[in-house]
């Protein structure tokens, strides 16, 4: 069997699994209450192309990557890198030829800064569930971005928080990530763009983006949180990776005036499952009933769904648990 078709049925596995509520959920649960002296540093290397979609496109010299343009994969590449297969390499060049010149991006370095939000948090956190260093039981923090077109035109810039827990001895203990979207949508490019002015809206908007995700993240290892499973919500909007808004169903992390944290009641294989963060202004939330599905997308407008793929869905696609 070559390797085309094992992928093919490695997607396929993972797809059903999903479906049949059999896949792992540990990216959904808190972290572990025992854990009363942690040490906490940053992680400096890359997420791997395995936790990423296919044809996702890494933009050079920075921690920034560029997805929701891929053509032929849908949302089913929220499945990750096995979860559709599909011509990666032609989708990344199609990302690097729609961003263009993207050389300003690297004015921004997302590592340094995240160190320095990070140091000056845990002086300050009065909860000291986490002291800086790399000894005994350890928590180690990828960060990294994600700009994602919610449309043709426009990109909704996200930062990304990949945790992990492990004992002493390397054991792993927990793990999740923490995906922050920004306030915003803008073009890339362009003299209003996320790009312009050397990349000065996309910087400011990052920094502002990865000190919430900082600030989420102490909280949430702090035990400072809701994290009721019993109170489901439906949460409508612009997910990481996905240029079509979905409906996600899961429990709130965080419930505040400006922004709201929550977890999709997702398995691990989805691309963005975790504790999502948005502002407030930027998705619609409401309460769930056990009877709405987990996952639902959200239809496009029909003359768009015409001119793709014929007559619009009446309903959206939906998952059930």
């Amino acid at each position: 069997m070559g390797l085309r078709q094992l992928a093919v049925r490695a997607a396929l596995g993972l797809t059903i699994a999903a479906l049949a509520g059999c896949a792992s959920f540990r990216h959904t649960e808190p972290f572990p209450a025992e854990q009363k002296q942690v040490t906490v540093s940053l992680d400096k290397e890359p997420p791997s192309k395995w936790d990423l979609p296919l044809g996702i496109y890494a933009v050079p010299n920075t921690r920034l990557y560029i997805s929701g343009h891929q053509a032929g994969l849908g949302v089913g590449m929220a499945f990750g890198l096995l979860g559709v297969i599909a011509a990666d390499s032609i989708n990344s060049a199609r990302a690097q030829s729609r961003a263009g010149d993207t050389s300003a991006a690297t004015a921004y370095d997302m590592l340094a800064q995240a160190d320095t939000l990070l140091q000056a948090k845990l002086k300050a956190d009065e909860n000291k569930a986490l002291t800086a260093g790399t000894g005994g039981t350890h928590l180690s923090v990828q960060p990294f971005g994600v700009l994602t077109y919610v449309n043709d035109n426009d990109v909704r810039p996200y930062v990304v928080l990949k945790t992990k827990l492990v004992d002493a001895g390397g054991k792993p203990l927990w793990e999740t990530q923490y995906i922050a979207a920004s306030a915003d949508v803008k073009p890339l490019s362009g003299d209003t763009g996320w790009l312009s002015q050397q990349a000065q809206p996309l910087r400011d908007m990052l920094q502002s983006t990865l000190d919430r995700s900082l600030t989420v993240m102490l909280r949430d290892v702090a035990g400072n949180n809701l994290r009721n499973p019993a109170k489901a919500v439906l949460v409508t909007g612009d997910y990481a990776y996905l240029q079509r808004k979905v409906i996600v169903k899961g429990n709130l992390v965080l419930d505040e005036p400006d922004y709201l944290a929550f977890t999709p009641k997702l398995g691990d294989v989805m691309v963005f499952s975790g504790v999502n963060i948005f502002e407030r202004k930027s998705v619609d939330i409401r309460e769930a009933k056990d009877t709405d599905a987990v996952f639902a997308v959200v239809p496009a407008p029909e003359e768009e769904v015409k001119r793709v793929q014929g007559p619009a869905p009446r309903t959206p696609f939906t998952m059930q648990q």
